[in-house]
């Protein structure tokens, strides 16, 4: 189950959600649009579920604002 598509999907938008300081995908259902996450899946994907890395792609993201 836990490497189920859903899942992972999940873990990434929350993720994604973290770390631009949104709300909880799951608590307000501020939703990530599916665009933004599909490389980001695959990377996470492909770096065998590495938080670390998918959080540091994350904040590396052309959709991440820079101050």
């Amino acid at each position: 189950m836990f490497n189920a598509d859903e899942v992972l999907l999940c873990a990434v938008k929350r993720s994604c959600n973290w770390a631009m300081s949104r709300g909880d995908i799951v608590e307000n259902e501020a939703s990530v649009p599916s665009v933004v996450v599909e490389d980001l899946l695959t990377s996470f994907k492909n770096n065998n579920l590495n938080m670390k890395a998918l959080l540091r792609e994350i904040l590396l993201h052309d959709d991440f604002v820079r101050f």
